[in-house]
């Protein structure tokens, strides 16, 4: 288990200027959601457990890789 620190979409969508949903939308095109760049968590929202991907600080490069290819389209 890695004891890295976890940051959610929101938060990384901050540090780089996009939404959250942007964040996530890039990481499921480009499979960036795995254990190399983040955990899944489990919460309970409203009584309902739901999953969600925390993310290591290393998906901040990959993504930015992604918004760059983006911009040059």
């Amino acid at each position: 288990l890695k004891s890295e620190q976890t940051f959610s979409a929101e938060e990384i969508g901050r540090q780089l200027g996009i939404s959250a949903n942007m964040v996530g939308r890039i990481a499921n095109v480009n499979n960036l959601k795995t254990p190399q760049f983040g955990m899944f968590r489990t919460s309970i929202v409203n009584g309902t457990e739901r999953q969600h991907f925390e993310y290591y600080s290393t998906v901040i490069s990959e993504i930015e890789k992604h918004l760059d290819k983006r911009k040059d389209k």
